[in-house]
């Protein structure tokens, strides 16, 4: 096994070592440029949008109308998804925040749409059950969260 010496404590050190286990020290130059060089790689990739973020910010969702059902427990929606993106996109997750009379969020719904929208086109969904909702809700926000490519 060969050994050196680290250039900062002078403590004898496996050669094949990153850095030395007394002082932490790096052993040589090339290591440390390896590391920078795997550093700089993993910041770009998670600053880096991914396909689905992209194709996301050209999807939009328009209410044309809601009302509730089942003695007011249940809520139906019609809407129109909007892909403006160069993908079909399928198995969509919209989520619905609902609120009451003076702006307060009493509540959120998640609706999964088992079909397809296809790439620069829209697609009207009409009267959709949402599921539960809260007799005092008054107001609907709405979007689209995830999908399948």
């Amino acid at each position: 096994m060969d050994m050196i010496k680290c250039k900062s404590c002078e403590k004898i050190i496996n050669k094949n070592s990153l850095f030395c286990p007394k002082c932490g020290e790096y052993t040589s130059k090339k290591t440390w440029f390896f590391l920078l060089v795997i550093i700089t790689t993993i910041v770009i990739l998670l600053d880096t949008p991914t396909l689905k973020e992209e194709i996301k910010e050209s999807i939009s969702i328009t209410k044309k109308g809601w009302n509730k059902s089942g003695l007011g427990n249940y809520f139906n929606m019609s809407f129109i998804i909007k892909n403006e993106s160069n993908y079909s996109i399928k198995n969509i997750k919209i989520k619905c925040d609902y609120y009451a009379s003076d702006n307060v969020k009493i509540g959120t719904n998640y609706k999964r749409v088992d079909d397809t929208v296809k790439s620069n086109s829209s697609r009207l969904f009409n009267n959709l059950t949402m599921g539960y909702i809260n007799a005092q809700a008054k107001t609907l926000r709405c979007e689209v969260i995830d999908f399948d490519i």
